[in-house]
């Protein structure tokens, strides 16, 4: 009497599973995307304009004319680098500085008083800082 051993019987060898050959995964193609957009400029608060009148409160005599104003041009990396060969101290080159950015000869800068030059030295840090000066209108009134 021989009696079969059903397949799931324990010890008996197990039924071989059938290889199927795998489905390709379809490709899809690539959406085109939109440029990345650029960053948005940082806002710095509103600089001054690029030329600031002086009021002289002691006018000084320069040429033949009696000075009462001068105008400050926004200084340049040109400008500083041109004032660092001027001969002398910081303060010679400091008012070759002037001069240049003024447009006026150095003796009239050195002929200015110390309050007028302090001022002029004021609306130069101006020019430098990135902070929006309060009042509107010329330096001084």
């Amino acid at each position: 009497v021989n009696e079969e051993t059903p397949a799931s019987a324990p010890g008996a060898a197990p039924t071989p599973t059938p290889i199927t050959p795998a489905t390709p995964t379809p490709v899809t193609p690539a959406t085109p995307t939109a440029a990345p957009t650029p960053p948005a400029p940082i806002a710095f608060p509103t600089p001054l304009p690029d030329t600031v009148e002086i009021v002289l409160d002691h006018p000084v005599e320069a040429h033949g004319a009696t000075v009462t104003t001068v105008s400050m041009r926004r200084p340049r990396v040109a400008d500083q680098l041109a004032a660092e060969k001027a001969p002398g101290g910081d303060g010679a080159r400091e008012v070759a500085l002037f001069a240049n950015l003024c447009q006026v000869a150095p003796d009239t800068v050195r002929a200015l008083a110390l309050s007028d030059y302090l001022e002029m030295q004021r609306v130069f840090r101006d020019f430098l800082s990135r902070r929006r000066r309060t009042s509107a209108g010329p330096a001084r009134s």
